[in-house]
């Protein structure tokens, strides 16, 4: 099922969620019948639960609605559970919640649709591509590393899956463990275009916006363009608030030095002399690779897209004008 159907889908149910779980104080709890756009292909959806009136804070209606979201699955029922476009837009509806619960809600909740779907093998394995899917794969809007090292440690933990089934979600586990959100940021050693040699926990900055990037790869070039052009990232790198450091991470001397001139001059343009690749430093979905990084070196953004790339400098630098990005390259 593809991405944009069921997140077009999916923009309708956020707007209800958001009703149900903000529901003020003078508000009845009444069932809810979902909006369905005539322009969106029909895909049978669980009920949602009725969630008791006299429960009125935002965060724990979301934990109540996700504790009780599969209450009307049955996975023993292998003509829902093994529909991909059912389970789908389903876990789509489901994830939507995510944000607006605490994580103690959020994994339980998760740990808790594993086990109902250890029921039949082939919808948990089904379910566990699902998970990848929305929640690992970098173009889908509900990417989240840290909601899906979540299901990565309770898969790990199922007694329905064999060692070998298990290896690839702990290679991933290992992989989303690194340069998490709040960690520092592995260190490694560079050199300039200047001949200096420095170290990522040396470099000079407010805060620091790592690049990670293949000259050869055409989308590459597009946001670094779209960085480059950005009055809040120039203007930040203006007065000394904001370091950009562009890695060539390929770590070949001879192709960096016949590189085209592509990096600003206000930027270090540097080449990855650590092999972080090799050593597996740093683990990229795609090219380019956006970290935001604080003084400390902790991670703020793990590969980012622009738009929250861009959110996120101008909450930081708030007396500096909003940029300019060009989210055509998002798409």
């Amino acid at each position: 099922m593809r991405l944009q159907q069921v997140f077009k889908r999916n923009i309708l149910l956020a707007a209800a969620v958001l009703s149900i779980i903000s529901a003020s104080a003078n508000a009845g709890n009444t069932a809810i019948e979902m909006p369905i756009a005539d322009s969106v292909a029909t895909v049978r959806e669980l009920p949602l639960p009725n969630i008791p009136p006299t429960m009125r804070n935002p965060r724990e209606r979301a934990a109540y609605l996700l504790a009780h979201f599969w209450d009307a699955m049955d996975f023993a029922d292998t003509s829902a559970s093994r529909d991909r476009e059912f389970m789908e837009q389903n876990f789509a509806n489901f994830a939507s919640v995510f944000p607006h619960a605490d994580t103690t809600a959020v994994t339980a909740a998760i740990g808790g649709l594993l086990h109902r779907a250890e029921a039949d093998k082939p919808a948990y394995m089904m379910l566990a591509e699902i998970a990848e899917k929305y929640l690992y794969e970098p173009d889908s809007p509900l990417c989240d590393d840290n909601r899906y090292m979540i299901f990565l440690e309770e898969i790990l933990r199922s007694p329905i899956l064999d060692e070998y089934e298990k290896i690839r979600p702990a290679y991933q586990l290992n992989t989303a463990r690194k340069n998490r959100t709040g960690s520092t940021a592995a260190d490694f050693a560079y050199v300039g275009r200047d001949g200096r040699r420095r170290t990522l926990h040396d470099t000079v900055g407010k805060t620091v916006l790592l690049v990670f990037y293949d000259p050869e790869c055409e989308h590459c070039m597009e946001v670094m363009a779209s960085l480059r052009d950005d009055d809040t990232i120039g203007a930040a790198v203006s007065d000394g608030r904001l370091a950009v450091v562009a890695v060539f991470a390929d770590g070949d001397r001879e192709s960096w030095k016949r590189l085209p001139d592509v990096i600003p001059d206000e930027w270090t343009d540097a080449l990855d002399t650590t092999g972080v690749q090799e050593r597996e430093l740093y683990s990229f979905k795609q090219l380019p690779a956006l970290y935001l990084l604080d003084e400390e070196k902790r991670v703020l953004l793990k590969e980012c897209d622009l738009r929250t790339l861009s959110q996120s400098l101008v909450q930081r630098f708030q007396n500096t004008p909003v940029g300019s990005v060009d989210n055509r390259v998002l798409q």
